[in-house]
């Protein structure tokens, strides 16, 4: 039911001649998200017609060839390269990247784009956290424990932060003190639900 007002209304919108671009890439973005890929990209290509320019337009479009083909070919790649020559401060695409390079195991590709992201934007949880748990999932814990630390001073009480730490202490360098003092933490008033 909410997906069809959503589309009733962005079809009012576009009907009107008012947020056409806007419109097409909001319908963009929801098909993208639910895995709908060819028509997401058919969204797309209506948004590039009103503004061929529009850097996270070329973003998402990256995003759905990607979805739909599961490699980064030269299409999904023109389209993230593009969306960056548009506009080179939009670093989201940094971390898009790096969330598909890390889907296919392209490890060190998907640590640059994160680390592009965070540079150019250190207060980005998101980043932080990626960063983290690759590190971890590659066994290099010094590296995971410094990501997840950046996420803590960004948001002291960042629950899977916290949690991933309180484990690698636990677990990796035998730091019982520094766990107990993390877990500590979801005690607190203000501490996320665990549940």
């Amino acid at each position: 039911e909410l997906q069809r007002r959503s589309f009733y209304y962005i079809d009012e919108a576009l009907e009107m001649g008012e947020y056409q671009l806007e419109g097409w890439r909001a319908k963009a973005w929801f098909l993208y998200v639910n895995g709908e890929y060819d028509d997401a990209m058919r969204y797309c290509e209506q948004a590039l017609t009103v503004n061929d320019r529009d850097a996270e337009t070329h973003m998402l479009m990256g995003l759905a060839q990607f979805g739909k083909t599961s490699n980064m070919s030269p299409g999904t790649m023109r389209h993230f390269d593009k969306a960056l020559e548009i506009a080179p401060t939009f670093d989201e695409v940094h971390y898009q990247k790096g969330q598909c390079y890390e889907k296919l195991g392209e490890h060190r590709a998907a640590i640059d784009e994160y680390s592009a992201k965070i540079k150019s934007d250190p207060s980005f949880i998101g980043s932080h956290f990626a960063l983290g748990q690759l590190y971890e999932r590659l066994g290099i814990y010094d590296k995971a424990v410094a990501s997840y630390e950046q996420v803590l001073q960004l948001d002291r009480l960042h629950k899977e932060a916290i949690l991933r730490l309180g484990r690698i202490h636990t677990q990796i360098t035998g730091d019982q003190k520094r766990a107990a003092t993390l877990y500590l933490r979801l005690s607190e008033d203000e501490a996320p639900d665990l549940s």
